[in-house]
């Protein structure tokens, strides 16, 4: 079995860089967990031309309020 987090690390004006890492549970009492994965992710927020543009305000805050949009 396997979880994962999600961590937002900076946040500029056009973009965004996120954290992610998976690990492997263990599989039963005692034992340790794995790290499986370890990532860096950037995240640029594009115009309709494709050009990089500012994030919008509403959007930036909820991204570093870490709460969900739903």
């Amino acid at each position: 079995m396997r979880a994962g987090t999600l961590r937002l690390r900076r946040c500029t004006a056009a973009r965004a860089e996120f954290e992610q890492q998976l690990v492997r549970l263990p599989a039963g009492p005692g034992g340790e967990t794995e790290v499986c994965l370890t990532a860096l992710a950037t995240v640029v927020w594009l115009s309709p031309a494709y050009r990089p543009t500012r994030i919008p305000a509403h959007v930036r805050a909820l991204l570093e309020s870490g709460e969900s949009a739903e």
